[in-house]
């Protein structure tokens, strides 16, 4: 990461966050961000390490969902996102991709369409136990 201008800060750096979304409706998920930097500008990075064979469909969606939330509390301070793959073969050099921001974005509302569709699929398994004992 150094030879690209990138300085380490922290890695396997675990979170938690709970707050309003920018619709304003409340949300809670953690995770653990790989690496986080600072480039030659002193900018938040977030760097991601996936390791898979290589595919023409990297990254995939799910990584920039994943990403996306990692570096979207505003208390992150995140600026950049980098997904990084590394190659499972010998020959293989890996992958990079640095994010734009309509792709943090796109991420976001990914991540936040899965989000939503778990926590509504936990709602509705309680709705149904209630409504076989007979409550409404």
């Amino acid at each position: 990461l150094s030879e690209s201008g990138l300085t380490v800060l922290r890695a396997e750096e675990q979170f938690v966050w709970e707050g309003k979304a920018d619709d304003g409706s409340l949300m809670a998920y953690g995770g653990t961000r790989d690496v986080v930097c600072a480039d030659s500008q002193g900018r938040l990075v977030l760097v991601d390490l996936k390791s898979s064979k290589a595919s023409a469909y990297w990254p995939y969606d799910e990584t920039y969902a994943q990403v996306a939330a990692y570096a979207y509390p505003e208390a992150a301070g995140i600026e950049r996102v980098a997904v990084v793959r590394v190659g499972k073969e010998e020959d293989d050099p890996g992958q990079q991709v640095w994010l734009t921001e309509l792709q943090r974005e796109v991420g976001w509302n990914l991540f936040c369409g899965a989000y939503w569709s778990y926590e509504s699929k936990k709602a509705l398994a309680r709705a149904n136990t209630g409504a076989r004992k007979g409550g409404k």
